[in-house]
């Protein structure tokens, strides 16, 4: 119904008929009317709100779904109260298998239901761990990190915890061979100072060489030198993998024997000649075999 003021009202009408002629026409009526603007206008707030609370769930779900990162929520128990897509599939379990269980069930592991049960006792706020899993379908161990976060309540008291799960294997793998890399490297660098130090000293110690001899020292630490800038240009090269950049690769046929003849020859000089020794005062001893 449409007010003076140009504005609208919900009126509820409700009537009987009281009397009849003879025919069964009505004659007299009687009813109420009621405003019930108020609760209409509560009616459309409350459609409003639940259906802005619908899309707020399907936003949220829309969310857990595109995670790449596996999340449980759970209860202070430890039950698992939700499990996205990404940690089913990491942990090669079904949502209803895994809602309501304990988290301890779904990720075996002492460390892991430890760490949970800090979050949840405030013995600190998040942590991280690495929990070895079994993947049975690639029949392999997998590295998987956890983070847990606590969940609060309206007194600030945690009332569960979320955990995300990232499979790190493959960054864990990188970063062994990387620090196999440094180390074999470092090794290498090792090798080619040492000839470099050891034939430079025999240089300046020894006046009396001759030249033939002096031409082929020189030849060995120029030999060397071009070695540590490889090695050099590898160390360079990791760097630059590790930065997402492409590195070219110059691939060519080489004559195999004469590279083996030349290792040869230069591994047997440094065996079958007398030592170099660095003085002990400089706190390292460098040996080149001639």
């Amino acid at each position: 119904m449409r007010t003076k003021q140009g504005g609208w009202k919900w009126i509820l009408g409700r009537g009987m008929v009281v009397s009849r002629d003879q025919q069964g026409n009505p004659l007299r009526l009687t009813g109420t009317h009621k405003d019930i603007s108020q609760q209409k206008n509560t009616e459309h707030a409350l459609k409003k709100a639940l259906q802005e609370s619908e899309e707020a769930r399907n936003n949220i779900n829309a969310i857990l779904t595109s995670l790449t990162d596996g999340m449980i929520v759970s209860n202070r128990d430890h039950h698992i109260t939700m499990i996205n897509r990404a940690a089913q599939k990491l942990l090669d379990v079904d949502e209803h298998q895994a809602i309501g269980q304990l988290v301890e069930t779904i990720v075996d592991g002492q460390v892991f239901s430890d760490e949970l049960g800090s979050i949840l006792s405030q013995e600190k706020t998040t942590t991280t761990i690495d929990v070895e899993m079994m993947d049975q379908s690639r029949q392999e161990m997998r590295v998987i990190q956890a983070r847990f976060s606590a969940i609060y309540d309206n007194e600030s008291i945690p009332s569960g915890a979320i955990t995300l799960l990232q499979d790190v294997t493959r960054s864990r793998e990188m970063a062994r061979l990387k620090s196999e890399f440094i180390s074999t490297a470092a090794h290498e660098l090792r090798t080619p100072l040492t000839a470099m130090l050891g034939f430079s000293d025999l240089l300046l110690e020894s006046p009396d060489i001759s030249a033939e001899e002096r031409r082929e020292y020189l030849q060995i630490i120029s030999s060397k030198s071009e070695s540590l800038a490889a090695i050099v240009d590898d160390l360079l090269d990791l760097s630059r993998i590790e930065s997402g950049r492409l590195i070219t690769l110059d691939q060519k046929q080489i004559p195999l024997q004469q590279t083996l003849v030349g290792l040869i020859e230069q591994y047997s000089r440094q065996l079958s000649g007398p030592s170099i020794h660095h003085p002990p005062q400089r706190h390292r001893q460098y040996v080149v075999h001639r």
